[in-house]
Formats: structure tokens, C-alpha cells, sequence
């Protein structure tokens, strides 16, 4: 409801409002503001997007861009609360990132920022996960977490794949019969 006349008048204001909200649909921009209440863990999380804005400080995360569905998932498939230890929140994080890079226009750099609640007037509230860190941290989510169908699957989806829809896929057959091989050798080799 307006509060006064536009100074250009109604047919104009309601032309441009029509324009932007036209135009809005080009535009992707999120932003999330953190902040602290009285005690240490009474962390604020707020976002804002063209949709509207939200309040995730019961969540204890947020994420945004192109990527935040996957990221979302990853987070809410490693449990991460606003009750997590640091260590757990860093790599649930990480790994979010890393995952959120399956999605276009997410690429592979990034900076991880940490704010805390600062404890006095000289205290720092942020400090930054440096370069060889994060990769620490790819190097562990690689191996333990980064989403994959398991090599020893592949002969049970060829089978599968054949009596639902006729056939299998080459890619598959193959990883199958690699993988079968490579089981085949490792077993004579003990």
C-alpha cells in the first residue's frame, strides 16, 4: 500500500514497479548478515534475497548462491546444528563447499571465513582457513565423504539396469567388469 502519490504519478509507478519486478528476475544476489547476541552462542543468522529475507539463528546455518540446495543437503546429511563443536562445523562446512561446486557456477576457489564473538575492545572477531588448510580439508572430504557410486556396485545396476529398461549403459558394463577384474586379481594375489 502506498503511504503518498509517487511524484511521476500512478500509470508510471506502476509501470516501472512492473519493470523491476520484470528485471528482478535476472538477478541471483543473496546476502547473509551474522551477528552475536548477550551470551557466546547465541549466534544471529539472517539472510536476504529477491524472494525476501530469513532468520536461520535456530538452524545454526545458512547458505546461499548457486549452490545452496547441495550445500544445504550436505550440511543437514553431517548433522550440523547451532549445538556443534568448531571442529565439526568447520569441515561440515568445507565439505558443503566442496559438494556445492557440482553445481554450474560454483567454482572451486573460495575463502572460509571464521567469526566468533569477540571476548574484549582488542579481540578479533574473524580469522581466515588458509589455503593449505582447505586443502587439508578437500583431501578429507575426497576420501570420506564426496558422494560416488561404489565401484562394487556396478555389476548389480548392469543387472538391474538390463531386466528394467533392456540394457546397460557402456560406462557401466565396463566399471563392472574393471572392477570384478581388479577384485579377481586382488583375491589370487593373497
Amino acid at each position: 500500500m502506498l503511504l503518498r502519490r509517487p511524484p511521476f504519478g500512478d500509470k508510471a509507478f506502476v509501470e516501472i514497479d512492473y519493470a523491476l519486478r520484470q528485471d528482478a528476475q535476472n538477478f541471483t544476489e543473496h546476502i547473509l548478515v551474522t551477528g552475536w547476541g548477550k551470551t557466546d552462542q547465541s549466534a544471529m543468522i539472517y539472510g536476504m534475497s529477491r524472494d525476501g529475507t530469513f532468520s536461520a539463528a535456530y538452524d545454526g546455518f545458512a547458505t546461499i548462491g548457486c549452490g545452496e540446495n547441495v550445500a544445504r543437503n550436505m550440511l543437514m546429511m553431517l548433522g550440523c546444528a547451532r549445538h556443534l563443536p568448531f571442529e565439526y562445523a568447520l569441515y561440515a562446512v568445507a565439505a558443503s563447499k566442496f559438494a556445492a561446486e557440482s553445481c554450474a557456477g560454483v567454482g572451486s576457489s573460495t575463502a572460509i571465513a571464521v567469526t566468533r564473538k569477540p571476548k574484549g575492545k582488542n579481540d578479533t572477531s574473524y580469522s581466515f582457513v588458509q589455503p593449505e588448510q582447505q586443502a587439508e580439508l578437500r583431501a578429507l572430504w575426497e576420501k570420506h565423504t564426496k558422494p560416488r557410486v561404489p565401484e562394487e556396485a556396478f555389476g548389480t545396476l548392469c543387472k538391474i539396469s538390463q531386466e528394467v529398461i533392456g540394457s546397460a549403459s557402456p560406462m557401466a558394463v565396463l566399471a563392472a567388469v574393471l572392477h570384478s577384474t581388479q577384485s579377481a586379481s586382488q583375491k589370487k594375489a593373497r
